[in-house]
């Protein structure tokens, strides 16, 4: 086999020598190996012109004046909302283009992520100041002062916290765990159930989770979202049970297995295994009673549309009462 030094190319006449000719003259003349440099640059040409040509295709579909489906695959007009063979919602032509030209709407699990890291950063410029936050940890009362759980009874009427504790974290460590449990099963349960029932069950069985911490617990203040996390297990679990196929129950052990891992987990830890084990419980119940079949037929696309309102304005609301504390200090 012949190396690069070997490939020894007739010169072209000067009327054809372009850029990359004279730049590998060039560099023979000053030391470098000319084949090589040829080589490098005749590389990077070609995949410019690769991604001209991809991107000229994406402007081109851009152009298109018809639309598929992504429930179905039928191809439908431009200008219509809804597929006229199973009925499903076409996305608006912004969408459809944003996608065409290789952009995409985030997963909802990333969008959950963002509020979490956002809500972190958000705890960590408050508290640092006064050193009740540093990146491992913060202090007691400024997780109480964001919206922290505490037991039943000293809420008071604070009844919002048992959802603003769902996006605190105690520490770096504590959201890195819970971001990656997310990414794992949120993604799982967004294709089982759509974004927005996704959402709404994670919202749902992480107040729960925070309702039955609160009830059974004698002290301290509890955050994470680690319960609605065991939700969305206990929601995949669910599932995959009700499936009854070999790939189904395969993934229903997986989910067990994941959520006596993080029993296990929090035991050692001394995390809040009550809103562990009723986050789950309050999933599994969700999960084998709420048919994603049933759910997501085209004729209850208006239930669709209600749960998308309710679970993102849930969702902002929540955010902004952590963001813009709605407590005074209970504790100094």
């Amino acid at each position: 086999m012949s190396s690069p030094e070997d490939d020894k190319r007739p010169e072209r006449p000067a009327e054809e020598r372009d850029w990359v000719d004279r730049s590998s003259d060039a560099a023979g003349k000053l030391g470098f190996n000319a084949v090589r440099v040829r080589w490098k640059l005749e590389g990077w040409r070609k995949r410019w012109r690769q991604r001209q040509r991809e991107g000229e295709a994406r402007r081109e579909q851009g152009r298109y004046e018809h639309q598929t489906c992504a429930a179905c695959g039928a191809l439908q007009a431009g200008d219509e909302r809804t597929c006229s063979r199973c009925g499903e919602a076409l996305p608006p032509r912004a969408l459809r283009t944003l996608g065409r030209l290789g952009g995409r709407v985030p997963s909802m699990s990333v969008i959950l992520s963002a509020v979490l890291v956002g809500v972190y950063g958000r705890m960590l410029l408050a508290g640092a100041p006064g050193g009740e936050a540093t990146l491992w940890s913060f202090a007691s009362p400024l997780l109480i002062e964001f919206g922290g759980n505490l037991p039943m009874g000293w809420n008071g009427d604070e009844w919002w916290r048992f959802a603003t504790s769902v996006l605190l974290h105690g520490g770096i460590m504590h959201l890195a765990f819970n971001l990656y449990a997310l990414a794992m099963v949120g993604p799982l349960t967004e294709k089982i159930y759509g974004r927005w029932y996704t959402l709404l069950l994670f919202l749902l069985t992480g107040v729960l989770a925070s309702l039955g911490s609160s009830a059974l617990r004698s002290g301290g203040v509890a955050i994470g979202a680690s319960g609605a996390i065991m939700g969305l297990i206990g929601v995949a679990t669910a599932w995959g049970h009700r499936q009854g196929t070999t790939a189904s129950r395969a993934l229903r052990n997986g989910m067990l297995r994941w959520a006596l891992m993080v029993m296990i987990f929090g035991f050692f830890i001394n995390a809040d295994n009550v809103a562990h084990g009723v986050g789950f419980a309050t999933g599994l119940g969700l999960g084998l009673v709420a048919s994603p079949r049933w759910l997501l037929a085209p004729e209850r696309r208006w239930l669709r549309l209600v749960v998308a309102v309710v679970a993102a304005v849930a969702l902002v609301a929540t955010a902004v009462a952590v963001l813009v504390p709605l407590s005074t200090r209970l504790w100094s």
